[in-house]
């Protein structure tokens, strides 16, 4: 989303997806973060010592007849070593099949990037008919490329249940109420700006998620929000402070 063809709203949009794209893992660590306990202990536990161009260098003197050629520390078995490549493309295909199953958000940001961009969602047939490049953080298929990927489990985004309100005109408090409840819970709130950052960070959700109930606007300004979330803004705002 470049900054010259950016309308106001596409910006706040991708404020959003630039707050939500930092807090996320790269997609080169993601696989061993939320890969299966069990798989991702043992990978861990059987790594080559000195990295992945030691295993290489005792691999091949191992091989060759002069495991001495190499440090004491550093030597492995070759036993060990196809065990850890095994289980190294095991987590890996596991993470991927999460993929496609739709259990992550993954974003990325379309080359060549410049300072002021914002990331995009990368497509899930990107998973499939693409390629995804675990090594270095890129996605590409379709005609499409994405770098500097990076994804999080939507499981850890809350989501916000169906307005509770009776049946004709949605309650505005509500609607705001769980706006900032969202926000909070997704980190988006940054309780050492000023308030009105909160408001706008409401607004943009709501404008975003709940467009139907947005509709003109009308109900949502900066006024009805700060009346709705200021009390418990103001409660919050000094925890966050203290913890600094």
């Amino acid at each position: 989303m470049s900054p010259k063809e950016s309308t106001p709203a596409k910006a706040r949009i991708g404020a959003e997806l630039l707050s939500l794209w930092e807090k996320s893992t790269p997609i080169n660590y993601a696989p061993f973060r939320f890969g299966e306990a069990a798989l991702v202990k043992r990978h861990r536990a059987i790594a080559p010592k000195g990295g992945f161009l030691g295993g290489m260098a005792n691999l091949i003197a191992t091989l060759g007849g002069k495991p001495e050629a190499v440090r004491p520390e550093l030597r492995e078995t070759p036993e060990q070593w196809s065990e850890y490549t095994d289980l190294t493309h095991q987590i890996e295909d596991g993470f991927r099949a999460r993929l496609l199953n739709g259990e992550f958000v993954v974003l990325g940001f379309v080359p060549p990037r410049h300072p002021d961009d914002f990331p995009y969602h990368v497509p899930k047939d990107l998973f499939q008919i693409g390629c995804l490049n675990f090594d270095n953080g890129k996605a590409s298929g379709q005609g499409l490329r994405f770098e500097a990927v990076r994804v999080m489990p939507k499981n850890s985004i809350e989501t916000l249940p169906p307005s509770k309100s009776p049946p004709g005109r949605p309650s505005k408090r509500a609607t705001i109420r769980a706006a900032y409840a969202a926000c909070v819970a997704e980190r988006l709130i940054d309780f050492e700006a000023p308030q009105l950052r909160a408001i706008e960070c409401v607004q943009l959700w709501i404008e975003t998620h709940r467009r139907a109930e947005f509709g003109d606007g009308r109900g949502f300004g900066p006024e009805a929000i700060r009346n709705v979330i200021a009390k418990e803004f103001a409660a919050l705002a000094p925890k966050h402070r203290r913890k600094l």
